[in-house]
């Protein structure tokens, strides 16, 4: 595997842990307004889905990633994805469901490969 995604993380690690998965063209900072709200009662965990060694990662290589750092949450965490990342967190979702404790996606796409 590459080098691991950057993780940017707010809240208390205790709290419940939300995974915000950004859409494809953006960084983290597209969920600044969420993280505002909800960093005093969440966990918030907000990967850079574009490795620094690798600008074009695929689906599985990220879902790899994000599978890597689900592993390392105390319980399952909800992950919250827009398009590239409602992608991701589908596919880590069907690999690895006892990681996850749900799902909210926006314009998530099925089928392919």
């Amino acid at each position: 595997m590459s080098t691991p995604l950057p993780l940017h993380q707010y809240g208390p690690p205790q709290a419940p842990p939300i995974m915000l998965l950004h859409p494809g063209g953006a960084l983290h900072t597209v969920w600044l307004p969420l993280i505002r709200a909800w960093r005093g009662q969440y966990h918030l965990l907000a990967p850079d889905l574009l490795p620094p060694d690798n600008p074009h990662p695929s689906l599985h290589t990220l879902a790899t990633h994000i599978i890597t750092l689900l592993q390392q949450q105390n319980e399952p965490t909800w992950l919250i994805g827009a398009s590239l990342g409602a992608n991701v967190a589908l596919l880590a979702t069907s690999r690895a469901p006892n990681l996850v404790a749900g799902l909210i996606l926006d314009s998530a796409q099925v089928g392919g490969p």
